[in-house]
């Protein structure tokens, strides 16, 4: 039999009795350094610095899609509507006569004047008829009386659930008086095309006036209104916003070129 200091158990046994032969495990596994730490921590952050825009801008393009998607089926709505009720585009209360020289006349809107459950969309969209309405004014909740296609996913959340929960409001330019008034069939003045004439738009979220009170709460595009109450470029500065038009195309366009379709009556364009 061989001795202690032979073979590969005397070996085991030498390296048990000298200390230096040990094997240091610290020096055979290091890990990762300070410098090391901090370098892939600069590469997550570059990364991240050079993702994230790219996914801002996606979400926001799905956004816009997904609106224009809501205006479609809008349009699909009002269509149905129209052919219910003469070829009214959109719902509109009695014409109240002008007062010379005061005030020039002009159909009775159906937004923000009427309690929720008598505005404009509770007569467009037909399964919101089935909604009961309230016992009580304290009951009155717009969200309740609006569909979810009236929000756009890129707008802001409402300020005021009790008032209003909707991004897109018709073009009352579309009915001025009963002798401006486009209906479904009706010709477009100027030999202009229906595709040219804007029907409904996107509204502004949490704008306030000097003295605090929210201009966000209108269902109507109304005459000289397109300065306070439309949003411009909800969908940024180079694309600008969603309308549906008149034949129930939707476009994204700027400011400028929704001036100009906004008024068919105005040869010029302008709001």
């Amino acid at each position: 039999m061989e001795g202690p200091g032979r073979g590969w158990l005397g070996n085991c046994m030498n390296r048990l009795q000298n200390p230096k032969s040990k094997i240091d495990l610290r020096k055979s596994n290091p890990g990762f350094t300070l410098v090391e730490l901090l370098v892939v921590i600069g590469v997550i952050a570059m990364l991240i610095a050079i993702l994230l825009p790219a996914l801002t801008r996606a979400r926001a393009y799905a956004n816009t899609i997904k609106c224009q998607s809501n205006l479609r089926q809008i349009g699909i709505y009002l269509t149905s509507y129209s052919q219910n009720n003469r070829g009214w585009l959109f719902p509109v209360g009695n014409w109240i006569p002008p007062v010379f020289p005061a005030t020039d006349g002009a159909y009775q809107t159906m937004g923000t004047n009427k309690p929720a459950y008598e505005r404009w969309p509770m007569f467009v969209f037909d399964h919101m008829a089935s909604v009961p309405t309230p016992p009580t004014p304290a009951d009155d909740n717009a969200e309740k009386y609006t569909p979810k296609i009236m929000i756009c996913p890129q707008d802001a959340p409402p300020l005021d659930s009790m008032v209003s929960v909707h991004s897109y409001i018709v073009n009352v330019h579309l009915a001025r008086s009963p002798d401006r008034l486009l209906r479904y069939s009706s010709r477009v003045p100027d030999g202009r095309s229906s595709s040219e004439v804007i029907l409904m738009g996107e509204k502004t979220t949490g704008s306030f006036d000097s003295l605090g009170a929210p201009l966000d709460h209108d269902y109507y595009m109304e005459i000289g209104d397109f300065d306070r109450i439309v949003e411009k470029y909800r969908h940024g500065l180079q694309r600008g916003s969603n309308y549906l038009y008149k034949d129930m195309h939707v476009g994204t366009v700027l400011p400028n070129e929704a001036q100009l379709a906004l008024d068919p009556w105005d040869v010029v364009g302008g709001p």
